[in-house]
């Protein structure tokens, strides 16, 4: 009896043996603070199967373990972690820890070379380092805004864009086309401004009314909060228009500091300090570059506001037409990702992400004032290189948020298959 129990056991596990398919969720976090690591990289080692964590350090893989046994955990500025998946607890939060590294700058990258000098020479590579010849590649959008920590409008899309030359012709620009999406709205959408702008529809109703004419239905008031679409992100792709810190006119404008040296894929790599003196054409901003020693090619960026920038980042004028509206906007944040990945010699856009934040009031004469705290997390992901665009598909435009233009989702559309980033609790 007992081997006949042995046997059906057996029997029962061949197909999981078999399958070898195991799906793994947990999060990641720095060893010292405790805090979640958004962005990082974790991949089924030696395979090209990966995700990325979202903006909370969560993340969840499909493994197969015919394939490899280990997941590998990394990011800039970090020592990696190489975690054997059967060991992964079942009972209770998968945590991994990474901790960060302590870098020493050794005698190859200790050279004459300023830290401004490298970063003239990376400007003048960016022809022979990066695919500027115009592209078409499908990319995965993702777009989290939340009002006072809550969730309030999820938004994704299946992109496929096209990007022109460097030196483009005069009618050549990009173009993104939606293969999919879909929204996914909180039942009460924007809190902020609600009950005025009711209070509005309906006093303006009452008036149509009079007039023999439709009323309108209120809906919410998003109208107030307006948020850009994903051509900010190809905008902003330093090989279409460089950013002021790796603008060739306007770099020596910034302070640069060599910071520490690093490994990364075999290659020797320095990570460099910027911070903006004085104002070009946009913001003052400060951050860090991660850049090739021996190519001068550019890893990776993150940057986001200085400190002087944040308290510039209104102008007079703009402050005084927020006066008329009784509109007060604080502690405005900016935190920007961008990773670029080589492929044959070239560097291509790999994956950009934005984190906005600040705090919206309302003032009023004779009522309370109103106020918000508004967070929105914008991500655009790499997903395969394209042949063609399919003109089929809906063409999105350039001033209107990816909200307003998505009516309902491809119904064919494999999420599963295209979705680089899952999606975090909404509830």
């Amino acid at each position: 009896m007992r081997l006949i129990k042995s046997l059906s056991l057996y029997l029962m596990l061949i197909p999981v043996l078999l399958s070898g398919q195991i799906k793994i969720e947990g999060t990641l976090v720095d060893s010292l603070t405790q805090e979640p690591i958004p962005f990082a990289n974790v991949w089924l080692k030696g395979t090209s199967n990966g995700t990325l964590t979202n903006d909370l350090g969560r993340f969840a893989i499909n493994v197969d373990t015919t394939l490899s046994d280990s997941l590998e955990f990394s990011l800039i500025g970090y020592n990696s972690k190489i975690h054997n998946v059967h060991l992964v607890p079942k009972l209770r939060p998968f945590w991994i820890e990474l901790s960060s590294k302590s870098f020493e700058l050794n005698a190859v990258i200790i050279t004459p070379i300023s830290a401004k000098e490298y970063i003239r020479r990376a400007i003048k590579s960016i022809e022979k380092n990066y695919d500027i010849d115009g592209r078409k590649d499908r990319y995965y959008y993702r777009e989290v805004i939340k009002e006072n920590g809550q969730f309030n409008r999820f938004t994704e899309a299946v992109l496929d864009l096209y990007q022109p030359s460097l030196n483009p012709t005069i009618n050549d620009t990009a173009i993104i086309r939606v293969k999919g999406g879909r929204v996914l709205d909180n039942t009460k959408y924007i809190q902020f401004m609600r009950n005025y702008v009711k209070k509005k529809v309906a006093k303006e109703n009452k008036k149509r009314v009079k007039k023999g004419e439709e009323t309108k239905e209120f809906k919410d008031a998003t109208e107030y909060v307006s948020f850009s679409n994903p051509y900010l992100f190809i905008d902003s792709n330093f090989t279409t228009k460089a950013p002021g810190f790796l603008d060739s006119i306007h770099f020596d404008k910034y302070e640069y500091r060599i910071e520490y040296g690093y490994q990364s894929k075999g290659q020797d790599m320095l990570c460099i300090s910027f911070n903006q003196k004085k104002k070009v054409y946009d913001n003052l901003h400060s951050g860090y570059i991660y850049m090739v020693d021996s190519s001068y090619a550019i890893e990776g960026i993150d940057y986001g506001w200085s400190e002087k920038g944040k308290k510039q980042l209104i102008p007079v004028w703009a402050k005084a037409a927020l006066w008329v509206y009784r509109l007060q906007i604080d502690n405005p944040n900016l935190v920007a990702k961008i990773r670029f990945i080589e492929s044959n010699g070239k560097w291509n856009l790999d994956h950009y992400f934005i984190n906005l934040s600040g705090r919206l009031t309302k003032k009023y004469f004779f009522d309370n004032d109103e106020s918000s705290q508004f967070e929105i997390n914008q991500s655009f992901v790499f997903i395969e290189p394209l042949n063609e665009l399919n003109p089929q598909d809906s063409l999105l435009k350039r001033k209107v948020p990816l909200h307003k233009q998505i009516k309902t989702s491809n119904k064919n559309l494999d999420w599963n298959k295209y979705r680089k980033l899952k999606p975090e609790n909404l509830k």
